[in-house]
């Protein structure tokens, strides 16, 4: 797991980003009030990495990642509570790769599947905050 002691922070900013960037793609989710203490937050551990965080505010976001969980915080990041779980023995075997809302209720995440080659694009849209996900149908094959 990632920690503060692994981000050089006598580098320049955008540099500090990067590197802070690459450990929470790689492990679990990072949060810093301050650029020198980060700490590791509850949200799920990936398998490989988590994909995509989304703030519609300061405190509310949402995040996916690769052991197919999407989680919600409304605390700014301090503590992330699935809101649902897609396994990945599902048809097709999902991989969750991005998550994005328009505002509190309406928002989408999307995903690949179609076994090793990830050949099926999978979007699933909520209404309701993500209390409930529905599949969009009819789209385009990649």
């Amino acid at each position: 797991m990632a920690n503060s002691s692994s981000v050089n922070m006598e580098c320049p900013k955008e540099q500090r980003q990067a590197q802070v960037l690459k450990q929470r793609l790689a492990s679990g989710v990072l949060k810093s009030m301050s650029k020198s203490a980060w700490r590791n937050t509850n949200a799920p551990i990936a398998s490989s990495r988590t994909d995509d965080i989304w703030f519609v505010d300061p405190d509310v976001g949402w995040l996916v990642n690769s052991s197919g969980f999407v989680c919600k915080t409304t605390d700014g990041g301090e503590s992330w509570t699935p809101q649902l779980f897609v396994s990945g023995r599902s048809t097709g075997n999902p991989y969750l790769r991005t998550i994005q809302f328009a505002n509190y209720d309406i928002g989408w995440f999307g995903a690949l599947a179609g076994g090793g080659d990830y050949s099926q694009v999978l979007l699933h849209h909520t209404q309701d905050g993500g209390k409930t996900w529905t599949p969009v149908t009819n789209l385009p094959q990649i």
